[in-house]
């Protein structure tokens, strides 16, 4: 009864998410839980979610695909002149494979987005920040290869090389600028161990990759039976690399801060092939006062996720609130109220 009480609290205990331009769809069965999952790592988005736990699924050759479509809506800006945000959408596909190589060791292959972000203003031509950022994008694509290896019936280890695309553009009342497509290329690496019946543990960590940050995970997995999943992931994301964007001409101070980010998540199985999943995010913003603006206004931010796994499909579906941000610093003088809400919606399919 204590272990249940103690999760329990740990779950609640989770609140607010924003961090930047991280993006949350890499996988429809981890968004149902908030990618609170990297120490269960029991289907191929472990290519991403944490190598070290391929070595460790039940069925080590699997492949998966889907897409994940998301937006923002009701966003705007109240202040020398109101401003409000179109509403907008955008799909973006991943796709997992993996595959035995001996007894021990097991290959996998991924491609999906981990940084994203959207904003585009109306009446762009009369709206107050126009010669700030009318319509702004960052859009960055991965494609990543991992090894997992066995040490242990209850140990994995896991590590991966990612190949990143990415490209920055932003839209102003002097035109529209946008960087060249840039790559570069990183490293994964990741631990699951299993050290009882009930309980798993996971590290993980992937480097820093162009313009953007390092991230470590740490998790906690607990199945008090066969058909329930209780998982607490913390991640620290180091944002505080990123000082400024150059597109093109164009300098956009951003002076981003650390990020620590709670996860919860909750899995029950109906039948041997219906799960319900269940997942909370909580993060606080990594952009200062000064920075907040029409370019970019993150916030702390409320993040609740729901799934349902039928068979070899996979649907979730994630509402975020943030919470007003009130600026009177801005670099820009752009002062104001600035408020937004996001949604993402998953399908995966796994075979």
């Amino acid at each position: 009864m204590r272990t249940h009480s103690i999760v329990f609290c740990l779950f609640i205990a989770a609140s607010v998410h924003a961090d930047g331009f991280l993006f949350n769809g890499q996988s429809a069965r981890c968004l149902g839980v908030m990618n609170a999952c990297a120490a269960q790592a029991d289907d191929p988005s472990a290519v991403f979610f944490n190598p070290g736990g391929l070595a460790l699924m039940a069925k080590k050759r699997a492949a998966s695909a889907g897409a994940t479509l998301g937006g923002n809506v009701n966003g705007h800006f109240r202040g020398d002149g109101p401003g409000e945000e179109r509403t907008a959408s955008d799909a973006v596909p991943h796709a997992y494979f993996t595959m035995p190589l001996g007894e021990r060791l097991v290959a996998g292959a991924g491609a999906y987005s981990l940084f994203r972000m959207r904003t585009e203003w109306n009446d762009p031509e009369h709206f107050v920040g126009r010669f700030v950022a009318t319509k702004s994008k960052v859009d960055s694509y991965d494609v990543a290869g991992a090894l997992g290896y066995e040490l242990a019936p209850n140990l994995g280890v896991g590590a991966g090389i990612i190949y990143r695309t990415s490209r920055l553009s932003v839209t102003r009342a002097a035109g529209s600028f946008s960087s060249d497509r840039e790559s570069s290329t990183g490293w994964s690496a990741g631990i699951l161990y299993r050290p009882f019946a009930h309980w798993s543990f996971a590290l993980t960590h992937r480097n820093e990759i162009g313009i953007f940050p390092a991230q470590t995970t740490a998790g906690t997995a607990w199945r008090p039976s066969d058909k329930f999943v209780f998982e607490i992931d913390v991640n620290r994301t180091g944002w505080s690399r990123v000082r400024e964007l150059t597109v093109d001409t164009v300098r956009i101070p951003l002076d981003l801060e650390d990020t620590t980010t709670l996860r919860a998540g909750f899995r029950h199985r109906l039948s041997p092939r219906t799960e319900w999943h269940l997942g909370y995010a909580a993060e606080r913003t990594a952009q200062p006062d000064s920075t907040v603006g029409p370019f970019m206004h993150d916030a702390p931010r409320s993040t609740y996720g729901a799934g349902l796994a039928f068979g070899i499909v996979d649907v979730a579906f994630s509402w975020s609130t943030d919470e007003l941000r009130q600026i009177s610093t801005n670099v820009d003088g752009i002062n104001g109220n600035y408020r937004r809400n996001g949604w993402l919606v998953a399908v995966t399919v796994t075979r």
